[in-house]
């Protein structure tokens, strides 16, 4: 009898399956579920006042029955597989991640060796001032992640005009006021917010040069940010990237000790994203083989930091980021 029994919650299985909705679910889900029917069929089966009775009325009920009381508890119980399985946290998007570090000022940094820092500021080279040195006088200058616009208010003078562009609504608004603060209404600065995961919203050719530091580790695809940095740049126009340094001798000991090689500097992750939302690493060879990938030719290799006038010499290894002075072909 206990046959007829099994055959009927099978079929009201796959009756039940076959007509509901759960494609969407995912595997684990449809997993949970089926186990959730299995269970409820068992017990169903075992505790059922009518098994043993056998006879018609058990072979022409029974699957009816089990069918039913499937369907039935599965609606009651839905919401509760729902919450075990389907329900995420919340997701921060773009904007809403550098918003959080840069808006709401959740960004926490750790710079490492900061007594040292103190005590050698003189010898300390900010990746900012490497690029000022790095760049070269013209008409138009983009800064790809502005910020707060600092970099742009150091060139300012080797440039007539100068545009920044950033995620951050915030950001962009700070570098405004600060524009005008330091320079006045009329400053020939232009400050946007850009999402350059979908599109850096400036003509061809436009540019004589482009500063990218600490962003191209933040984008989805660093193809396209740099073949749409090599569109706007004018023929031969600079392009100036700075990127962390995953082949920094701090990071290979990190990793031969088992340690993760972190390259952002806040600790609070969870508030912030995972690495301070870096997605990418990089070492001097792939991101020279980036660049050369999307038509550009490189000039220089170097790096920054604490001593970093005395450790680029050989900035694959010795320096924390590699920053590259690179040509449009």
């Amino acid at each position: 009898m206990g046959i007829y029994w099994l055959i009927y919650i099978f079929i009201a299985l796959l009756f039940k399956y076959k007509n509901c909705a759960i494609v969407s679910q995912g595997r684990r889900a449809k997993r949970f579920k089926f186990a959730n029917e299995v269970i409820f069929c068992s017990i169903y089966l075992f505790s059922s006042p009518i098994y043993g009775w056998g006879g018609y009325v058990t072979q022409y009920t029974g699957f009816f029955v089990s069918m039913g009381l499937i369907s039935i508890l599965g609606k009651i119980r839905k919401p509760l597989y729902s919450r075990i399985v389907l329900e995420q946290p919340n997701q921060m998007k773009e904007k809403e991640l550098y918003e959080r570090q840069y808006g709401a000022k959740k960004l926490i940094s750790d710079n490492s060796f900061p007594f040292l820092r103190r005590l050698f500021r003189k010898f300390d080279l900010h990746r900012e001032d490497l690029a000022l040195i790095l760049l070269d006088a013209g008409e138009k200058l983009l800064d790809v992640g502005c910020g707060s616009g600092s970099l742009l208010f150091k060139a300012k003078a080797k440039f007539n005009e100068v545009y920044g562009i950033d995620i951050s609504p915030s950001r962009i608004e700070e570098a405004y006021k600060s524009a005008v603060k330091k320079f006045g209404e009329n400053n020939n600065f232009h400050f946007s917010v850009c999402n350059i995961n979908e599109k850096i919203n400036f003509p061809d050719n436009m540019f004589d040069a482009v500063t990218s530091i600490a962003v191209l580790e933040h984008v989805f695809d660093p193809y396209y940010v740099v073949s749409e940095v090599y569109r706007i740049l004018k023929p031969s126009g600079i392009f100036i990237a700075e990127v962390p340094n995953i082949a920094y001798v701090k990071q290979r000991i990190k990793l031969l000790c088992g340690q993760l090689p972190v390259t952002s500097t806040p600790k609070n992750w969870k508030e912030i994203g995972w690495d301070g939302g870096h997605l990418h690493y990089f070492t001097k060879k792939t991101f020279c083989g980036l660049l050369e990938d999307c038509g550009f030719k490189i000039l220089k290799v170097t790096g920054s930091g604490l001593l970093g006038k005395f450790r680029n010499f050989y900035p694959s290894l010795l320096t924390g980021d590699i920053c590259v002075k690179a040509q449009k072909c």
